[in-house]
């Protein structure tokens, strides 16, 4: 999953099956578009979005295969047979297809995680579209409307815990950074395979939740002491966790040259686990969160919430090395991936915690992409719910359409997220991008621009959002289960 600064992706992903339905072509209908004047508005919107005249097209399959990971052999869902769904990659600007053929005995669906695109391509079952059926496939298109690290996923169910995700990349075509090479770095939970699948942890969570710590239970290999950082225990141990679909005992190997300058685009695809990241013997320059960029900040060590990117530089050092992702909160084996210039001699030996540690909250949004704007409203939004009985729920509903948050177009919105729980929650809007305001009070002057955002227990944090993607759009928490479980609502544009 490295690539070469400029290569670019310019064909097709084949569909790793061969297979085709012919005939099955049934295209999902949009639920959210209810009236001709909103439909009218998400084309208008989309026609203004700039075009570069190329047209990229990609084929995911989703079908339960064969997969192994440490030993173990187990049949789990996938994109194109592969535990990571292959890397999609275009330009800001491109005009993407992406068609994805269901060969699962169940509904499924795509979501492509923090590109604010048109809504009708948004990939949310019961909202923008009815959900793709067994043995159906369906075409989503849209223009890419920013460049940044992203990634794709399931947006049915708990299949993201089952393996459906994968990277996202939109390049710039004046992209300002100046590097040799990139490495992916798509880091996720894993328990296929390793005891308990999702809807039995799930079940679990629902009978025995108020103990926590649910799913199967792995050795220790943390950073030192990450069970703290303000965020408090996951809900779930997990039997591993993995760095591009590989466990820490068989960990990718990425061969660089001492001096190389290389962008990390790390990417948290996991559907309950928080991370400390670390790379032994470097410090590094964040230049990116959630695809948009912000003022350079150093650092050593980084706290990843799920849903989440960051975009980091670092100038390797000659040596071998190990990309440390540990577990925050819960036990388990670090996700490691290594990086070397000497071929497979010894990792460096030390694993002390980072001396500078890197949040959300620290970083500054580029003046390119502030939002220079005084909000003209503002909404609540409650974060409800405990382990005790395993329910969830914001503004004291716990259905996405329950109890929607309203807007007009071109509001500016002052987006509350009031966290009344015992956990921490990374909350996602889609559709849109935001920018951080406050943490409890304490306000910052130009916050980074993302679209996820971990908020602590008891956090109160303020956001700033321009209502200018008309649509419905889904609003949840990042944690599967939490979501899965009712904390999701959605934000719909009045016409």
């Amino acid at each position: 999953m490295h690539t070469p600064r400029r290569t670019f992706l310019t064909g097709s992903v084949a569909i790793a099956s061969g297979v085709a339905l012919a005939g099955c072509a049934a295209t999902p209908t949009t639920q959210s578009i209810q009236n001709a004047g909103l439909a009218a508005a998400i084309e208008a919107t989309e026609a203004a979005r700039y075009s570069s005249k190329i047209k990229r097209s990609f084929d995911l399959v989703t079908e339960r295969t064969n997969l192994k990971l440490a030993g173990n052999v187990f049949d789990s869902a996938a994109y194109n047979g592969q535990l990571v769904g292959p890397m999609l990659r275009a330009s800001y600007g491109d005009s993407v297809s992406v068609t994805t053929t269901n060969l699962l005995d169940s509904d499924t669906s795509v979501h492509f995680h923090g590109l604010a695109l048109r809504n009708d391509m948004d990939g949310v079952p019961g909202l923008t579209q009815d959900p793709i059926a067994s043995g159906a496939l369906f075409t989503q298109s849209f223009k890419a409307p920013h460049p940044g690290t992203y990634w794709y996923h399931s947006h049915s169910g708990l299949q993201l815990d089952e393996g459906l995700v994968g990277p996202l990349v939109i390049d710039d075509p004046n992209e300002k950074l100046s590097y040799d090479s990139e490495w992916v770095l798509l880091i996720d939970d894993w328990t296929m395979g390793f005891g308990s699948s999702p809807q039995e942890n799930l079940t679990w969570l629902k009978e025995n939740a108020s103990g926590g710590m649910g799913g199967m239970m792995g050795s220790s290999r943390n950073l030192g002491s990450t069970s703290g950082f303000g965020l408090g225990a996951s809900d779930l141990a997990y039997g591993a966790f993995l760095i591009n679909g590989m466990t820490s005992d068989e960990p990718e190997v990425r061969k660089a040259q001492s001096g190389e300058r290389i962008r990390l685009r790390i990417i948290n695809a996991a559907a309950d686990t928080a991370f400390g990241v670390y790379l032994q013997g470097h410090d590094f320059r964040v230049v990116a969160a959630d695809g948009f960029p912000v003022v350079p900040e150093a650092g050593s060590g980084l706290i990843i919430g799920m849903g989440e990117r960051f975009d980091l530089l670092i100038d390797v050092q000659d040596g071998v090395f190990d990309v440390l992702a540990a577990p925050i909160g819960k036990p388990g084996t670090a996700a490691r991936a290594t990086l070397s210039t000497t071929g497979l001699g010894k990792v460096a030996d030390r694993v002390e915690m980072p001396r500078r540690i890197i949040e959300s909250s620290l970083l500054t949004a580029d003046d390119s992409v502030s939002l220079d704007a005084e909000p003209t409203k503002t909404l609540d939004v409650s974060l409800e719910g405990g382990m005790m009985r395993y329910r969830w729920g914001i503004n004291g509903a716990t259905e996405m359409l329950a109890n929607p948050l309203r807007v007009n177009p071109n509001d500016v919105i002052k987006m509350r997220f009031v966290n009344r729980t015992m956990m921490f929650h990374p909350m996602h809007l889609h559709g849109h991008t935001f920018q951080i305001l406050a943490s409890n009070g304490n306000y910052v002057r130009q916050g980074a621009r993302k679209d996820t955002l971990i908020v602590k227990p008891h956090e109160i944090a303020e956001v700033l959002v321009v209502a200018d993607n008309p649509g419905a759009w889904a609003l949840h928490c990042h944690n599967a289960y939490h979501m899965e479980t009712g904390m999701v609502t959605s934000m719909l544009y009045n016409t």
